[in-house]
Parts: C-alpha cells; structure tokens; sequence
C-alpha cells in the first residue's frame, strides 16, 4: 500500500507541474497573439513569431486536448473541454486542485475567486488526462476502499456519511 501511496503522490506532482506548463504555453501563446497581431496590423509578416506561437501549440496539443480557431487578425483562440483557455489576448488559468473533500488527488479545474465554484476541467486525451487515469480518478483517500485500499477484516470497515466513503485503519491488525 505504501508504494502504491508514493505512485500516486508522485503522479500528484507531476499532475501539478502539467497544469504550470499548460498555463505557461497559454501565458506565452496569448503574448505572441499580441505581438502578431500588432506586426501583422502594419502590413508586415509575423512568420517568426507565428512559428514561435505554433511550437507552443504543437507542445500544448500534446499535454491537453485543444481545439485551435484562427482569427482574421492573426491571433488564435484555444479552447480546451469547451472553454477558452486563451481567448486573443487572455488566458483562463488552470489550478491543481483535489478532486473533493477529504482527497489526496488533484485534479485540474479552471480557476475562480471562489475555490468553491472552480470548475472541472474536461479533458479528452493528452499527457493531462493519461496522468489523472494512472494515478486513478476516484474521490478516495488513503486508507478508503474507493482509492483501492483492502481492509484486513470485513469488520473494520466503517461508513462515513459525511463524505459518503467507507474507510478502514489499514494498520488494525486483524
């Protein structure tokens, strides 16, 4: 159980790390979108920073499921799960958050004022959504049936109505 445990905190952090990177491309994404769309406004052609602006997309492509829309004025909007990560000159940021009460497991949500309201993200494929299935995507805990955790003793387990997960000590000795 305890390697186990450190796989999925390990997974945890590089779960965290995927969600900078992919705040980071949307960050520098909409940066270059300003930057093309001022060079291409003049007349001139933008073909250094549209390269620049396209690696980040083909690095973006493979973290997260995107969906590109090109713009008339040289800019692009990305969309991920339906929502615009970058919206021309903005970016909606993502945060790691658990993925409920009571979890050890982060998930990716769309930022908000209120950490209450924040949003799952939907995520399709990419390198995001392989982590989150291979760390598992369950609202259990360590030491919770739901997180894969085996009593010793059908008698161990006990129900906790207050976050609706059966949970057992997994050290009692049967």
């Amino acid at each position: 159980a305890e390697q186990l445990d450190k796989i999925q905190e390990d997974l945890n952090t590089e779960i965290r790390l995927i969600i900078d990177d992919i705040n980071d491309a949307a960050s520098k994404i909409s940066n270059l979108n300003m930057k093309i769309a001022g060079v291409e406004g003049t007349g001139d052609m933008a073909n250094d920073l549209i390269d620049e602006r396209n690696n980040l997309l083909d690095k973006l492509s493979k973290l997260v499921d995107i969906d590109i829309i090109e713009k008339n004025n040289g800019m692009v909007d990305i969309t991920l799960g339906g929502v615009l990560l970058v919206n021309g000159t903005k970016t909606n940021q993502m945060v790691a958050d658990y993925n409920g009460p009571q979890s050890n497991f982060l998930t990716a949500k769309w930022k908000k004022d209120n950490p209450e309201e924040q949003p799952v993200v939907q995520l399709k494929s990419g390198t995001l959504k392989g982590l989150i299935e291979a760390r598992g995507d369950v609202l259990g805990f360590k030491g919770s049936i739901e997180n894969g955790s085996l009593p010793k003793e059908v008698d161990d387990v006990d129900y906790d109505s207050t976050t609706d997960l059966y949970t057992f000590d997994p050290d009692a000795s049967s």
